[in-house]
């Protein structure tokens, strides 16, 4: 449990350090690599144990396979929204129409 508060401190605090300064996709990538190496130094350390979760050709088994499953999640998700004709984000060729009450219950 401390390792995980350990790993949120260290977010936010990247965050609050580096907002307006650098792009997101620059604080994205620095705030997991540090977040990767608290979560592994708290194992060590707080834990007292080796964290065997990055490690060896299992861990790259697992991690592809972590993808690869929120991949199948995410488009059976998007799929069952188009199903049920759920527009998902705007196009850019919609423009802004009155509040009507067809248009109140679009979600985008």
């Amino acid at each position: 449990m401390l390792t995980l508060a350990l790993a949120l401190v260290l977010f936010f605090a990247v965050r609050a350090i580096t907002r307006g300064h650098v792009s997101d996709t620059v604080i994205l990538i620095i705030a997991a690599a540090i977040m990767a190496t608290g979560y592994l130094a708290g194992g060590r350390w707080i834990e007292r144990r080796q964290p065997t979760e990055f490690m060896g050709a299992g861990g790259i088994t697992e991690f592809g396979s972590g993808i690869g499953l929120v991949f199948l999640l995410f488009s059976v998700v998007m799929g069952l929204l188009l199903a049920i004709s759920i527009r998902t984000c705007p196009t850019p060729s919609m423009e802004p129409k009155p509040a009507s009450r067809e248009n109140r219950r679009r979600f985008c």
